[in-house]
């Protein structure tokens, strides 16, 4: 199994997609223009065969940077500490430094590699985007936040974003997934389901946090919070 393989498997990985991709090129320059000539009703499936490569690529190479990355305990640390300061920090985070950390120490072993640089691109991005929905599954797992500590998520969040786009200058990475979410926390109750119709790509758990968490805050009643809760079942279902 590639958990068992050093880097996840990453070399075999990568010279694997890369000669598939290769393979799939040749197919559409010679293959695919050979069958349409020839032979019409074969050309379909040369064609659907050739589309899937770049789907399929992305996804193994989804699995494999996210497989390299430890986030959960990054994630249990978020959980575990307190949220509700009485005053607003001004420093980040240690879970930012990690964070950083793990991208520096992936983009080192991908340069090392010779990664191609589609390939690099896919991978780094993959990361990123896993690191951030680590980050929104930590937050989601706050039962208490006091505006002071929200303001040291955002302030976590930026700092990471900054440190990112120093290292990777290239891709300006996009914290969007997680700034996104930490601007709901600060949403009255009465403007959770809107919110949750305009962002589907939140799991319902992470959207129940919301309402459990920003009910809290500003006082909600525990039957209110449950109609809210009610609410947000229906419009999933």
């Amino acid at each position: 199994p590639l958990e068992s393989q050093e880097m996840f498997a990453l070399p075999q990985t990568i010279v694997a997609m890369e000669s598939l991709q290769l393979l799939a090129e040749l197919l559409r320059s010679h293959l695919l223009p050979a069958a349409e000539a020839s032979a019409p009703a074969a050309a379909p499936r040369v064609r659907a065969l050739v589309e899937q490569v770049g789907p399929i690529t992305v996804q193994i190479y989804r699995g494999v940077a996210r497989g390299m990355l430890d986030l959960e305990p990054i994630v249990a640390a978020i959980r575990s500490r307190s949220w509700a300061p009485r005053e607003i920090g001004t420093q980040h985070s240690p879970y930012v430094d990690q964070l950083v950390q793990h991208v520096q120490q992936l983009a080192g072993s991908l340069s090392q590699l010779g990664v191609p640089v589609a390939a690099y691109r896919t991978l780094v991005g993959e990361a990123i985007a896993a690191i951030c929905e680590h980050l929104v599954d930590g937050y989601a797992g706050v039962k208490k936040a006091s505006d002071e500590g929200r303001a040291q998520m955002s302030l976590d969040v930026k700092t990471l974003q900054a440190a990112l786009r120093k290292l990777l200058p290239e891709m300006a990475p996009s914290m969007a997934h997680v700034e996104d979410y930490l601007r709901a926390l600060y949403l009255p109750p009465q403007e959770l389901l809107a919110w949750a119709r305009a962002h589907p790509q939140y799991s319902v758990r992470h959207r129940t946090a919301l309402v459990a968490l920003n009910g809290v805050s500003s006082g909600l009643k525990k039957r209110e919070q449950q109609d809210l809760l009610d609410s947000l079942a229906k419009q999933d279902g």
